[in-house]
């Protein structure tokens, strides 16, 4: 690998690694780029350079680590039971409970939703659902297990995460049944 690269590559790994670090410990309104960049021991351009803003980093943190943590499954499409990929991939957002819960109680749990997205997108194209309904399929789940999300961290992560994931695996189920039956209704 180029030298740059390998450089782009630390940088950026060294800014997300000191926007965990930081929103770990202090509460959003306190940590600024300036903040983020002497704990990264990098440039404040070197920020601008590769990110936007904070919601960038932190959105770019858990969309690389949902994306390196779904392709370390064998074949995500062969697994039998969705409770299982559903499981794995709220598991994955969850990686570091201290951040993502200092996340939800700074209001910033929105964030999360581009990787909700993905996961409902991922587990649409799972289930074979109508493509006649996907994007509006995808923005609901999308939407509702973000919600779900939020508050089974703020119940203190109850019930456990399998039983969860079952639950909502089921509502997906009648959901599709339930979403193909209104858009059918829509268009006649």
């Amino acid at each position: 690998m180029k030298k740059a690269r390998m450089d782009s590559l630390l940088s950026q790994e060294s800014i997300m690694n000191a926007t965990i670090q930081l929103f770990s410990g202090e509460q959003f309104q306190d940590i600024t780029v300036t903040d983020i960049c002497k704990r990264a021991g990098v440039a404040r351009v070197t920020f601008y350079k590769y990110y936007h803003s904070i919601d960038d980093v932190l959105t770019t943190i858990f969309k690389e680590n949902f994306i390196a943590r779904y392709k370390k499954l064998p074949n995500p499409k062969s697994l039998e039971n969705a409770t299982v990929l559903l499981t794995f991939l709220l598991e994955s957002i969850y990686f570091a409970p201290k951040f993502v819960n200092h996340l939800v109680d700074c209001n910033m749990s929105h964030i999360l939703l581009v990787v909700f997205d993905s996961i409902a997108e991922i587990l649409i194209s799972y289930q074979n659902h109508n493509p006649q309904i996907l994007k509006l399929q995808r923005q609901f789940i999308a939407g509702g297990l973000h919600h779900v999300f939020i508050e089974w961290i703020r119940n203190h992560n109850e019930p456990p995460i399998e039983t969860l994931s079952n639950n909502l695996v089921d509502m997906l189920d009648s959901l599709e049944s339930t979403l193909s039956q209104a858009m059918h209704n829509a268009c006649w």
